[in-house]
């Protein structure tokens, strides 16, 4: 498993910056990002919940979100979870850098106040297509008219917003063929 860790005037980052040197590898479809308050997890499993970065055309591809207090304290995101993961976690893009999207909307979400708590895990996931054995987990509901992905290579990125010094950028990288 590769792991990157950059860390910059309190940035953060876990990612897979070449698409194609690692996309032939599913071992390395799991990016990691570790300091001593915090462990996020990304990374993406087919139907059946094996870790995978390269799919099949028409398979669907599920997105999966850790994120692990380390710390003693809980963890207040004070703008709730829209904060913590913005409008674009699980946003995808092609190998060229074109906006496809997200397949999810918020639905019931915590607004007001959002808690991480001491040494417990927070975890999300979200199928890029609907479907009856897979669905998106709270606050992330399908959106309608969802297009499956054509053959190629992809990038989902993301910044998780714990607080103003602590954004952990995440990158993850996998082909459909």
């Amino acid at each position: 498993i590769i792991v990157l860790l950059v860390l910059s005037v309190g940035m953060s980052s876990c990612s897979s910056d070449d698409v194609d040197d690692d996309i032939n590898d599913p071992v390395n479809s799991k990016y990691l990002y570790s300091d001593d308050n915090y462990q996020v997890d990304f990374f993406l499993t087919n139907i059946s919940g094996e870790e995978t970065a390269i799919f099949k055309y028409g398979e669907n591809i599920v997105f999966n979100l850790i994120i692990l207090n380390k710390t003693n304290e809980q963890v207040l995101i004070e703008g709730g979870v829209t904060q913590l993961l913005g409008n674009n976690v699980f946003r995808v893009y092609s190998k060229d850098g074109k906006d496809i999207g997200v397949s999810w909307e918020y639905g019931d979400i915590e607004t007001v106040m959002f808690y991480l708590f001491p040494h417990r895990e927070r975890q999300w996931s979200c199928p890029w297509m609907s479907d009856v054995l897979c669905y998106p987990s709270k606050p992330f509901v399908m959106k309608e008219g969802v297009k499956l992905l054509s053959k190629g290579t992809y990038y989902s990125t993301f910044d998780i917003r714990i607080d103003e010094t602590t954004i952990i950028t995440c990158k993850i990288s996998f082909k459909i063929i």
